[in-house]
């Protein structure tokens, strides 16, 4: 019986212990919706958040998407609970709250909606009504350089 409670536990170690096989890679925080929507935050070196990138994942609940994209609605719904209306500031340029203003170059459309603390860009393709990610960036909160 001891035996057999041994092996097992040398078998959980072995199979639970890293390999070595990701230390070359950069460990990152990731959270999920229950839609799929991976929300992968990037922190400044005294670990305040400082980007956030919004992502639905290409493959989820068994099911491959070989075009994921989020709509407009997910991405503001996710930006509002991410980061609130309080914490965002005025919205930029002296624009009503909620403008936003969209760039199209080589066939990749960016839509901003800027505030005082933060910016918003969606990006995806020029004549799709969904976007491929989202990117929530802090205006005075300096990433970690590489």
């Amino acid at each position: 019986m001891m035996k057999l409670a041994g092996s097992l536990v040398a078998l959980a170690v072995l199979f639970f212990a890293p390999s070595g096989r990701f230390d070359r890679y950069k460990p990152l925080a990731s959270y999920e919706t229950e839609t799929g929507i991976q929300i992968l935050p990037t922190y400044s070196e005294k670990g305040a958040v400082c980007e956030i990138s919004i992502e639905r994942r290409a493959y989820h609940d068994d099911r491959v998407s070989v075009k994921p994209t989020i709509s407009k609605d997910e991405i503001l719904s996710l930006f509002d609970y991410l980061v609130p209306r309080e914490e965002r500031g005025d919205p930029g340029w002296k624009l009503p709250e909620g403008s936003e203003f969209t760039e199209v170059d080589g066939g990749t459309r960016a839509t901003h909606v800027m505030y005082q603390n933060v910016s918003l860009i969606m990006y995806g393709e020029e004549h799709s009504e969904k976007y491929a990610v989202a990117v929530i960036y802090w205006k005075n909160i300096a990433c970690k350089s590489a």
